[in-house]
């Protein structure tokens, strides 16, 4: 037996909690509100790309295993198996080799260059390495030419004597 959108609508508040059940608390239990809830749901948290990173932020803290435990070795597997699955629900094998290769790279970046990274980023689409080895040539180019910048408006120590001389 199927169950109607108010059936579904109560099912779905009654199931939620925390920021979610925040996200549609100010929709009536109605049928009419099952598919507006629904909606708002998806907008706020079907982020493919939050995702897809908390997998591989994931893979990289999982603990090490010591010596001679074999049931460490075995939570280790199944834990490594069960984020490469989940990512190949979300993504193609190319688009998880990127992933990995730029939430290392991403680790390895200073606050401001990361958080210019992320500025630009979709929440539905997953970044390639092409657009990261880009945004860092960019940037790289960028640091470059203002510090050469800065460089050539340094007044060497002659021209400041000079310059004091002048005012003097």
């Amino acid at each position: 037996m199927e169950m109607s959108k108010l059936e579904k609508m109560q099912y779905l508040i009654t199931t939620l909690d925390g920021a979610a059940l925040d996200t549609i608390r100010s929709l009536e239990p109605t049928e009419g509100n099952y598919s507006k809830a629904l909606d708002l749901l998806k907008g706020r948290f079907d982020n493919k790309l939050l995702i897809f990173q908390a997998h591989i932020k994931a893979i990289f803290g999982l603990q090490g295993v010591e010596v001679g435990i074999s049931g460490g070795l075995r939570k280790l597997s199944d834990q490594v198996n069960a984020h490469l699955r989940a990512l190949q629900t979300l993504a193609t094998t190319e688009e998880i080799y990127n992933g990995l290769l730029i939430h290392l790279v991403t680790s390895k970046l200073d606050l401001h260059t990361h958080e210019k990274w992320e500025e630009n980023l979709s929440a539905q689409k997953l970044p390639t390495w092409l657009e990261m080895s880009t945004f860092l040539e960019k940037r790289c180019r960028m640091a470059e030419n203002l510090e050469n910048a800065m460089v050539n408006q340094t007044p060497s120590k002659q021209e400041a004597k000079r310059f004091h001389l002048c005012l003097n």
